[in-house]
């Protein structure tokens, strides 16, 4: 029987030497993103792998306006944080904190926020990017790039509107190209590279295609069934919610019929606050990752959400859905009490 591998996201930044014995007895393998040069020392004393972690198109506060997104109703904003996915300039910044992660020793790289912008919260940003950065992009691609922003005007509008095919494929083309370059990035410093994505059913809205994704070694899927902190950003429960209500503002005749056929996913409530509120069961769990195993290269390791109440079933769904590895998200005392035997799961 092969051994799960289990990682953490994050850890104990006050007392990493207590947290990293205990990952261990508890049998996980790694932590990515741990906080302090510190923390990776008593990781890998007690024998524990640390992965990086690296935001895309990450903003900083004195970041110039123009590097930010742009919808297809000329509203700028960043989104999660986040601004163009084509600007050159902040995925360079993005990149740069490769080489940092290998000198602290990290094992591989894991990038976060490589896609654009997705539904939730209220689709505030979901209908970018028509900047001029991505307008001039999009037509060197072959698109027309005007033809493609009045059709995601329609779609964001229009009752019962289809979703423009044309803008998922320039959306992950885009997405590809930066797979593509930091997956040799990372290889040529020696590391494993992965990223965080979207569940596999809502993938191709934000780009994050099992196409874009083939370059890199691991895949892991974010599965937060039910995140109740708000905005709740990649959690099924919160961007199937926001789904639900935009097509419920625009007018569709049956919206869960609407979510059904574009991401094969039946919500289970007729109302965007329940399936805020109340979620997946953790069957969806075992779905989505075989999902992901069926269509994605590489090893797939979906991370889960630490403090679910149920998390011992929704581990038991990753396995069942063929999972790899399996993460938690994110470390923080109180929550390790949902945390449950792993070697008896």
């Amino acid at each position: 029987m092969i051994r799960m591998f289990y990682y953490m996201f994050g850890m104990d930044e006050e007392q990493p030497e207590k947290c990293a014995r205990e990952l261990r007895t508890r049998g996980f393998s790694a932590v990515v993103n741990p906080p302090s040069e510190r923390a990776v020392e008593a990781l890998h004393a007690q024998g524990l792998d640390v992965y990086g972690c690296i935001g895309a198109f990450s903003m900083q506060n004195d970041d110039p306006p123009e590097w930010l997104s742009e919808d297809a109703f000329g509203k700028r904003r960043r989104w999660f944080g986040s601004g163009c996915p084509n600007e050159p300039m902040l995925a360079e910044r993005g990149f740069q904190q490769i080489e940092s992660w290998k000198k602290l020793g990290a094992k591989g790289v894991l990038g976060d926020g490589a896609r654009f912008a997705s539904p939730c919260p209220g689709t505030e940003l979901f209908f970018n990017c028509f900047c001029s950065r991505c307008m001039a992009l999009g037509r060197k691609m072959g698109f027309d790039m005007e033809a493609m922003r009045e059709r995601v005007r329609k779609y964001a509008t229009v009752p019962d509107a289809p979703l423009p095919n044309e803008w998922l494929r320039f959306r992950e083309q885009c997405t590809a190209r930066w797979f593509a370059e930091f997956s040799v990035r990372a290889y040529n410093e020696g590391m494993l590279s992965g990223s965080f994505v979207f569940a596999p059913s809502l993938g191709s809205l934000v780009g994050q295609t099992p196409v874009a994704a083939k370059p890199l070694q691991i895949v892991a899927p974010m599965l937060y069934r039910r995140y109740l902190p708000h905005p709740g950003i990649a959690c099924l429960n919160a961007e199937y919610a926001s789904l639900y209500r935009l097509y419920a503002q625009r007018g569709d005749r049956n919206p869960t019929k609407t979510i059904f056929a574009e991401t094969g996913v039946q919500v289970p409530a007729a109302d965007a606050e329940a399936i805020q509120a109340n979620g997946f069961a953790p069957q969806i769990i075992a779905q989505e990752t075989a999902r992901a195993k069926d269509n994605y290269s590489g090893i797939i390791a979906p991370i889960l959400q630490l403090d679910d109440e149920q998390l011992g079933e929704s581990v038991r769904s990753a396995m069942e859905g063929g999972a790899e590895a399996i993460g938690f998200f994110a470390y923080n005392r109180k929550a390790m009490q949902y945390m449950p035997e792993l070697d008896n799961i």
